[in-house]
């Protein structure tokens, strides 16, 4: 479990994650899910996602330095795939960063698509505002509406009220 929080610690900024002693509550809870890859029989990366009404929302995924670029993303991606109809993600728009243009080049290569619609993440700190990201999907059966969507995420996840 240490090299899962450790990965998740220097992935995401403070502003983009919750504390962890939450994490782990979510987690014993069955409400948070955890994938974990293995690489040679050693950890490799993980995605963490809720199971919502009408998709599964992953709400973070990463994969250890020394294997991004090989691969492993989109073996997660695959297979989360292949057990859900519909999948919804946040990802940092790609003006923020070079590494941020990289990663939604990545998911629109897998298929995935932007939302019309802006987006913020509510904060996981009264310290941080909203953070605008980039909502991202991809369907094989009908996906709820892009209000409901937000909204599901909103309430089961961050525990807000959409709008903001």
């Amino acid at each position: 479990m240490q090299a899962l929080r450790t990965l998740y610690e220097t992935a995401f900024p403070p502003e983009e994650r919750r504390p962890w002693s939450l994490q782990e509550i979510y987690i014993r809870e069955q409400v948070l899910h955890t994938l974990l890859l293995e690489f040679n029989q050693s950890f490799a990366g993980f995605a963490f996602f809720w199971a919502l009404p009408g998709f599964s929302f992953i709400e973070h995924m990463a994969v250890s330095a020394d294997l991004r670029g090989r691969g492993a993303g989109s073996t997660i991606l695959r297979y989360m795939e292949q057990r859900f109809e519909n999948i919804v993600l946040e990802a940092e728009p790609a003006s923020k960063s070079a590494d941020a243009a990289r990663r939604i080049q990545f998911y629109q290569r897998l298929g995935y698509l932007p939302f019309a619609d802006d987006y913020l993440q509510p904060s996981y700190h009264p310290a941080f505002p909203p953070q605008p990201m980039l909502l991202l999907y991809k369907q094989r059966s009908n996906l709820p509406s892009y209000e409901k969507v937000v909204s599901s995420i909103y309430q089961h996840v961050y525990q807000a009220s959409f709008p903001l």
